[in-house]
């Protein structure tokens, strides 16, 4: 089972795609979504597809039941219904 030390893909996602490739904002989620698909290696895509599963499942959980690093990491790069949003997105597309 995925635990908060292995959401690499997720945090590779964020950083270089999310706030990387689209630090000025042009991409839609579904475009770096896309974007992701097109240019990383299938291992890449399925460990982010069970990342974005695992993430599912934790944010519905009260901040409280959550892991300290975790909620941290989460709310540093932005507010809990946007990384459920991307999260949902994820789910949905991969």
């Amino acid at each position: 089972m995925t635990n908060e030390n292995q959401i690499m893909a997720f945090k590779y996602f964020v950083e270089e795609y999310l706030f990387g490739l689209n630090g000025g904002g042009t991409f839609t989620i579904t475009e770096l979504i896309t974007e992701f698909k097109k240019y990383e290696d299938k291992n890449s895509i399925d460990c982010l597809r069970k990342d974005a599963n695992y993430l599912k499942e934790i944010l519905t959980k009260e901040d409280w039941e959550i892991k300290k690093n975790l909620l941290d990491y989460l709310l540093k790069k932005g507010s809990r219904n946007y990384m459920k949003s991307i999260v949902n997105y994820l789910v949905q597309l991969l």
